[in-house]
């Protein structure tokens, strides 16, 4: 919500208010490269919207994941566009505060069947950098989260992100999945697992 303006996901595309929620109407980009619009095409899913610095983000869900930005809420630029190449899915956005200049994306991989990684951004979502969770251990790893695959093989259901907002950096994230949440307080460079599976026996 910005004002009079209400942006809603679904998983019949994209909803834009500009009256306060009393009506909607299609939104989201008009191509793709599948050649259709996304206006309520069923295979788009929309997972998340946020408000950044100026503008607006949603992600995309079509086997395929993406990332579209616009400025004015009706053209829409893909800044993390579908491709083979990226081989994402499932994409969770968040940001500390509507506004903020850092966001984060935690991506499933192609077709949402594993975690592909977390991604930052610092420019309001035009550009991304990938924080490297395979390569990361906790610093206190456990018998169940021994490494920082998170979201293991609910990648297509489990996802959870937050940034905190009193962190002025946006440094402060917590991400969570299938077994256990995470916890890292210099923008994703470490890890602390803060909940664990419980072991029945």
């Amino acid at each position: 919500v910005d004002g009079n303006t209400v942006f809603v996901a679904t998983t019949a595309g994209l909803w834009r208010s500009t009256d306060s929620g009393e009506t909607f109407a299609p939104a989201g980009p008009t191509t793709t490269p599948f050649g259709v619009s996304t206006h309520n095409h069923p295979a788009f899913w929309v997972w998340s919207v946020v408000r950044t610095n100026g503008a607006w983000l949603a992600s995309y869900d079509a086997g395929y994941g993406a990332v579209y930005r616009s400025t004015d809420g009706v053209n829409w630029t893909a800044t993390m566009p579908f491709s083979d190449e990226n081989d994402i899915g499932r994409i969770t956005l968040a940001v500390g505060q509507p506004g903020d200049q850092v966001v984060y994306a935690f991506a499933a991989d192609f077709n949402s069947n594993a975690q592909k990684d977390l991604f930052r951004s610092e420019d309001g979502g035009q550009t991304w950098t990938a924080l490297d969770l395979g390569d990361k251990k906790p610093v206190n790893p456990t018998e169940y989260q021994p490494d920082m695959n998170i979201m293991a093989d609910q990648a297509w259901y489990n996802q959870m992100l937050l940034v905190d907002p009193s962190d002025a950096d946006r440094n402060t994230v917590y991400i969570g999945g299938q077994f256990s949440s995470a916890k890292s307080a210099d923008g994703g460079a470490t890890w602390r697992v803060i909940s664990d599976w419980l072991a029945l026996d």
